[in-house]
């Protein structure tokens, strides 16, 4: 913290924050707000997996270590009715967590992404870990699209059965 109000953050960025704001341990890599937008989950990238605050106290709610700390650089979204949340891991995982009437994650499952369900000549199909980023839910809520980094592609997550039912090629990054 600067004497003028601005901070220094741990790449040597210099921030100055307008209005409130809320300190907590990690690096925030995403944010997404709760459909009733009383809470805010953090995607956290160094310390805990996911923080939860609550919008009207301006306090963290909840440090969710259940899923342990691997959290990926994007990919978190809530259910249109609030009652799942799903996040990225950087280890090959997608946290699903039920959400209490306060807010609070407690964890249900988590689904490991497919390595690769296509074959790429330079790394063979099934090599390596996919590295899940960025998830988008359908309309319907009932599918999870996860972008998998590493292997340049969209996976689709049944919700249903918590299988990954198919890998579409979208090209480099």
């Amino acid at each position: 913290h600067q004497s003028d109000g601005s901070v220094v953050v741990s790449t040597n960025q210099v921030i100055k924050p307008v209005g409130t704001h809320v300190e907590f341990r990690g690096r925030p890599n995403a944010v997404v707000l709760s459909p009733d937008l009383k809470h805010a989950a953090f995607l956290n990238g160094t310390y805990k997996a996911i923080i939860v605050l609550d919008i009207t106290t301006g306090t963290v709610k909840q440090e969710f270590d259940a899923a342990g700390s691997s959290a990926s650089f994007s990919g978190i979204v809530y259910s249109k009715d609030g009652k799942k949340l799903y996040a990225s891991q950087a280890n090959g995982r997608i946290i699903i967590a039920n959400v209490a009437a306060d807010g609070t994650l407690a964890l249900d499952q988590l689904v490991a992404t497919p390595k690769s369900l296509i074959p790429n000549p330079r790394r063979g199909a099934g090599e390596g870990n996919s590295y899940p980023g960025g998830l988008a839910l359908s309309d319907d809520g009932s599918t999870l699209y996860v972008v998998l980094s590493r292997n340049n592609s969209l996976a689709v997550l049944d919700l249903a059965t918590r299988q990954f039912v198919a890998e579409i090629e979208v090209g480099n990054a």
